[in-house]
């Protein structure tokens, strides 16, 4: 039998270990804080009735544990599922020839799950994931940088990373910033801390004049 290659078993091992992830983000995570949670509820309830305020209160500090245990798991997963995700755009970026086992490999894997995952929902842990975003696969992911700073409410800062891609000081292929500009400016239409108005309309002034260019 034909033995395969490091490089393809190591792309096979990541397509699962993401795939795990996934599912244990959508589903595993909430069964196993309901299966950890619930009797812990009926025994808070059951000390609460009985006026036992000291027992109830020690078993609500361990439903709090429970969540917060879980949480810092969630930030985990998420902050892998980004790097594996970035790392399988980059593959399929950077690779002009494959054999026909490695585009099947590649075309299995969950990229536009990347989208999803940078929702403001996402758990990724923000300085780990700025840090390989800029530095862990060759060159800056400025378009993905940009949505996860969005996620995190830090609109100003993704503002001016699909400036900069429409001016050409950052340079990612396929993405001059002025689609990513103009959904947020539609989300975030009025002033705010973290956007002032200042800003508002300088981002609705460069990036009407140039869609008004293409």
């Amino acid at each position: 039998a034909k033995s395969e290659n490091p490089g393809q078993s190591l792309e096979k091992a990541k397509l699962h270990l993401s795939r795990y992830l996934w599912q244990y983000r959508q589903h595993r995570s909430k069964r196993r804080v309901e299966d950890k949670t619930e009797p812990l509820k009926l025994e808070y309830q059951k000390h609460k009735d009985a006026d036992d305020l000291q027992a109830a209160m020690k078993i609500k500090g361990e439903i709090e544990a429970v969540h917060k245990e879980e949480k810092e798991r969630l930030v985990a997963v998420d902050t892998a599922l980004l790097v594996l995700y970035i790392g399988f755009t980059w593959e399929k970026r950077k690779k002009s020839t494959m054999t026909e086992e490695e585009q099947d490999i590649l075309d299995k894997l969950p990229i536009q799950r990347l989208s999803e995952l940078l929702l403001p929902s996402n758990n990724c842990a923000l300085h780990e994931c700025e840090i390989f975003l800029q530095e862990g696969v060759g060159k800056p992911q400025e378009s993905a940088h940009a949505l996860l700073l969005m996620s995190k409410g830090r609109y100003a800062e993704a503002l001016e990373i699909w400036h900069d891609l429409s001016t050409g000081k950052r340079r990612e292929k396929g993405c001059d910033g002025i689609e990513p500009t103009i959904d947020l400016l539609c989300r975030v239409s009025v002033p705010s801390k973290e956007l002032d108005s200042k800003l508002l309309w300088f981002h609705a002034k460069w990036v009407i004049e140039a869609n008004a260019r293409e």
